[in-house]
């Protein structure tokens, strides 16, 4: 039984998080509701990886993967690296609408855009980066981005005038959605590319409030959700000892929280750049990548962004582990046994729970659009294989 009627966190811990409320509520405005879609029924500067960012000779990874829930027709494929435009387009591959050019906003247009990012989305990108750069700096960056503003105007069209029942125009929106996210997101890595590239003293601010090391938090999604193998020198640096740098008066629980979320995402970050191919054994060994892995799912802490992480990286590396059982099973040995047992141990029932969390949360489980999207890209990546 759920014990709240947002997240249930798929690896149990101490603590639930609760729904946020109906945004457009909290909006005042009478739009429709997207957030409960199954999404498996012209770009901002700075959306392309930079060069560099990725090890361009990484061909993806073998995977195990199944047809049907439980797993009963096994077969071994290849997980290639993608683009992030190849699944952006989370609406059952609907695209988004085509966006005009800018023709300015209106004043009252420019306050629902404003609300729509403060109330929907910069809250929950923070959320899910695990930072507050997007509500105290996002709103500038956004307002200068006359691309992206015209992405908000049509969406916030679409939430009013779309009929409730139009079921190809809802998936269309979910894409536009996902599109208006992962830009937005991208606000701080441009910002960031932009601090690092000048010693304009105003540009402290934007230190301050740590883009830097958002805009490294993206790079290690972007690599997970994409099946890209992150280029070790784009990797969050490990974090400092905990007390050895606290600043005077931090409490002490709060100082272990900070700790615990900084050695996740840089775990996230290591996972990203070890190869788990299978010409690479010598270059990390399947252990390391294993240790890891557990390194990761020691500091969930109940936080579904760090849950929806985790099992992408179960996916990706874990996945690896039932191919050579996939074979043997497509082969008729009868030794190989079921794909998907009760064991929580087996390598291919904590793929099967990883995948069917990412769906979930993807289809109306997740407590926030922004959850809902970003699982809507990865069940999207499994589709390209």
């Amino acid at each position: 039984m759920k014990e709240c009627q947002g997240y249930d966190p798929v690896f149990r811990g101490p603590a639930s998080i609760q729904t946020a409320p109906s945004t457009m509520q909290a909006l005042g405005q009478n739009f429709n509701d997207f957030t409960s879609i199954d999404p498996t029924l012209d770009s901002s500067i700075g959306i392309r990886p930079l060069p560099g960012e990725y090890d361009p000779n990484y061909q993806g990874y073998l995977t195990g993967m199944w047809k049907g829930h439980g797993g009963e027709s096994a077969h071994v494929s290849i997980a290639p690296p993608l683009s992030i435009e190849e699944i952006l387009d989370v609406g059952s591959g609907h695209p988004p609408p085509a966006i005009p050019l800018p023709s300015g906003l209106e004043p009252a247009d420019r306050q629902v855009i404003t609300g729509l990012f403060e109330h929907l989305y910069a809250p929950y990108i923070d959320k899910f980066l695990e930072t507050k750069w997007f509500t105290n700096r996002g709103l500038d960056h956004l307002l200068n981005n006359v691309i992206l503003l015209e992405k908000y105007k049509i969406l916030k069209s679409r939430f009013i005038y779309t009929p409730a029942n139009d079921m190809r125009e809802y998936l269309v929106t979910q894409s536009l959605e996902a599109h208006i996210i992962w830009e937005t997101m991208l606000l701080a890595r441009q910002v960031s590319l932009s601090v690092a590239a000048t010693n304009d003293p105003s540009s402290s601010i934007e230190i301050m409030e740590g883009v830097h090391d958002v805009a490294k938090r993206i790079n290690a999604f972007e690599a997970l959700v994409t099946n890209q193998k992150l280029n070790p020198a784009n990797t969050l640096p490990e974090p400092t000892k905990s007390g050895a740098t606290s600043p005077a008066g931090r409490p002490a629980l709060q100082e272990q929280l900070l700790s615990r979320e900084q050695n996740f995402w840089y775990f996230t970050s290591k996972f990203c750049a070890l190869r788990d191919d299978a010409k690479s054994l010598e270059e990390n060994p399947v252990e390391e990548i294993d240790k890891v892995l557990t390194d990761m799912r020691l500091l969930l802490d109940s936080r579904e962004n760090r849950d929806i992480l985790y099992s992408m990286a179960v996916i990706r590396h874990v996945g690896h582990k039932l191919a050579t059982r996939a074979a043997a099973q497509a082969a008729g040995e009868s030794t190989v046994g079921q794909l998907v047992s009760n064991n929580e141990d087996d390598p291919a029932t904590k793929v099967n729970v990883a995948r069917r969390f990412i769906q979930e949360e993807a289809s109306g489980k997740g407590t926030n659009q922004v959850t809902q999207r970003v699982c809507g890209m990865a069940v999207m990546a499994w589709s390209k294989r």
